[in-house]
C-alpha cells in the first residue's frame, strides 16, 4: 500500500522544474550545478523480480 506522502513525492519529482528547485535548494552539492535538468527523463520505477512478485525502486 502506498504512503500517505508517496502520491505529492511522486507529484513533486514528476515535475522537472520543481524537481530542479529543490535540488538547487536543498542540496548544497557540486553535481547539482552540473546536472543537466534538461537531459533529465522519467522512468518506470515498477519491475517483476526473479519470483515473479511486482515491486517498486525508490531509486533509480
Amino acid at each position: 500500500m502506498a504512503g500517505i506522502h508517496d502520491f505529492g513525492y511522486k507529484y513533486l519529482f514528476s515535475n522537472r522544474t520543481i524537481f530542479r528547485q529543490l535540488l538547487e535548494t536543498f542540496v548544497p552539492e557540486a553535481w547539482v550545478k552540473e546536472a543537466n535538468f534538461e537531459a533529465a527523463e522519467t522512468l518506470d520505477k515498477s519491475y517483476i523480480t526473479d519470483h515473479f512478485k511486482e515491486t517498486e525502486s525508490d531509486l533509480l
